[in-house]
């Protein structure tokens, strides 16, 4: 399963409803790509990204915004629906808000994005079944703590329960009641560390907790984690902890959620290769590791991960008796009451 994002800057750069053919012909080729490994892409429509001229409208503060959207969104959907893709509308829409605000909109107009989004993403959802009446069309929401979540899921995801087919599931680290102390230690000095993704400890069993959360939240729902890995500086471990242990570790709470009853469509690890986020390379996320720095061939080189990512899929899974590097969370954040009340125990 492939996860392709953002697209509206490369291929309606000026507005207007003028396409740049080059920038679709760059994502023509990637999915034929993809087509012709048997990979079915997941395409999400809009993950925090739009053009200068959007910006230069107002971005979601603009009552158009809605209009322009969709027609955007409508065009993409018809150029890749016979490619039968897996549709994300909106990814991660609680942080779009949050960076909206932070960036240009009045948390006068927090309520009013909401309520755009919820538009846009009913129409494109209509439309998407309309052009391909099998199709899976979700948004996606990042778990990191429960009760941060309950305002946008009251303005946006409790609005289009009858237009999702699924929820998209991220999950990349949570909060602990063991690693709270230390998070305050980094924080308290310098609040804007906690934009560093290195800040939040990596936590295995938070995508468990993020799946208890999401089905009790939103039941008869199914869910699919479309996003969830770690993130390391330079590829060194995190306090000995190894990306291939976090991946067997993640898999495995992963199996505990699906054997508790709750319904997992599928799982997508982010990601394939280190990218450029943050600002820098430094960070690296990547099954495949690129030394961008130093390597002018940009060889993509396998992490321990991509193994153990290959053995995980040819035995579907860990083995019923693998047991997580690192011990489950006495007090896990991403569900909060539960995942302290009732924290998740091993079994013997």
């Amino acid at each position: 399963m492939g996860y392709e994002d953002s697209h509206i800057s490369r291929t309606e750069p000026v507005g207007s409803g003028q396409w740049d053919e080059a920038g679709f012909a760059f994502y023509d080729g990637v999915l034929e790509a993809m087509s012709s490994a048997g990979i079915r892409p997941m395409l999400a429509l809009d993950q925090w990204v739009y053009p200068a001229w959007v910006a230069e409208r107002g971005g979601w503060a603009n009552p158009d915004i809605i209009d322009l959207w969709v027609a955007n969104a409508r065009v993409v959907v018809d150029r890749y629906a016979s490619l039968c893709p897996i549709w994300i509308s909106f990814a991660d829409f609680a942080a779009y808000i949050k960076w909206e605000v932070q960036d240009s909109l009045p948390v006068s107009q927090i309520a009013r994005m909401a309520s755009s989004v919820v538009a846009a993403h009913k129409a494109v959802y209509e439309h998407i079944h309309t052009v391909q009446p099998s199709a899976q069309v979700t948004m996606s929401l990042n778990v990191v703590v429960s009760p941060m979540h309950e305002v946008t899921d009251n303005l946006i995801l409790d609005q289009v329960r009858d237009h999702l087919d699924f929820l998209g599931v991220a999950n990349y680290s949570g909060f602990t009641a063991e690693t709270l102390p230390g998070l305050g230690r980094r924080i308290l000095p310098d609040p804007r560390v906690l934009s560093n993704p290195l800040t939040v400890d990596v936590v295995a069993d938070s995508l468990y907790h993020a799946l208890t959360y999401c089905a009790r939240r939103f039941p008869g729902t199914p869910l699919y984690v479309v996003d969830s890995g770690m993130v390391t500086l330079n590829g060194a471990p995190r306090e000995g902890y190894e990306r291939a242990d976090h991946l067997r570790d993640t898999v495995y709470w992963l199996q505990r959620a699906q054997q508790d009853g709750i319904e997992i469509l599928g799982y997508n690890y982010w990601g394939l290769t280190d990218s450029f986020e943050w600002g820098t390379f430094e960070f690296r996320t990547g099954l495949y590791t690129v030394n961008v720095v130093s390597d002018p061939t940009l060889t993509r080189r396998p992490t321990a991960a991509a193994s153990a990512y290959r053995d995980i899929v040819a035995a579907r899974g860990v083995p019923q008796d693998y047991r997580p590097t690192r011990a489950p969370s006495l007090c896990s954040f991403t569900d909060v009451p539960a995942g302290c009340v009732d924290p998740v125990i091993m079994p013997r």
